[in-house]
């Protein structure tokens, strides 16, 4: 585990350097996976891989030009398709520094599959991301949620009622329908307590 943690501290540190923004996201959606993992009923070891994994998702992000990745403005279709290649380039990047084993398994395959949606229209490989683990599921739904409910440049925050309503609206085409409807009873009815934690 000390490789591990070593690891993750050296993709953390290059995240904070690269992109402030991108380094809050990832601990963001790694204290949101563990409190939705927490409220499925998931083991420790369990959460704390939900953890881990959301802190570690978009690593694949060190290797996108600065200029796409902090631009102040709607990306260009050229621009978007260099940011569809984080996944497949964070997994590569990851799995040559980990190896193998289960543990690494597991986050390798949240950090190539975020992207992938329930109608397998998403990214970068077009799988269903049904058929990938829950954790993946569930770290896909804490990028979104935080991605809609944060600051950005090219955008203002979205309350929380206001995130989970966009959500919704994508129940089954982009999300596993039996995880965001816990997502959203969880977080509709816990979002201020959950906040408070950051």
């Amino acid at each position: 585990m000390a490789k591990f943690d070593k690891i993750r501290s050296d993709f953390l540190n290059s995240l904070w350097k690269k992109d402030i923004t991108t380094y809050w996201h990832s601990l963001n959606v790694g204290r949101y996976a563990y409190q939705f993992a927490e409220y499925l009923g998931f083991s420790f070891s369990e959460r704390k891989i939900a953890q881990l994994a959301g802190e570690l998702h978009d690593i694949g992000k060190l290797f996108v030009p600065s200029s796409i990745l902090t631009k102040n403005g709607r990306l260009t279709d050229e621009e978007f398709d260099v940011i569809k290649k984080h996944p497949l380039l964070g997994f590569e990047e990851f799995s040559r520094r980990c190896g193998s084993g289960l543990l690494y398994e597991q986050i390798g395959e949240v950090i190539l599959c975020h992207h992938e949606r329930y109608d397998g229209t998403g990214y970068p490989n077009g799988v269903p991301i049904g058929d990938c683990s829950d954790i993946v599921s569930i770290v896909a739904l804490c990028d979104v949620y935080d991605a809609i409910t944060a600051k950005r440049p090219y955008k203002s925050a979205q309350p929380p009622e206001k995130a989970l309503q966009i959500m919704i609206e994508k129940r089954g085409v982009q999300f596993r329908p039996d995880l965001l409807d816990k997502f959203v009873r969880l977080f509709g009815v816990h979002h201020s307590i959950l906040l408070s934690r950051k």
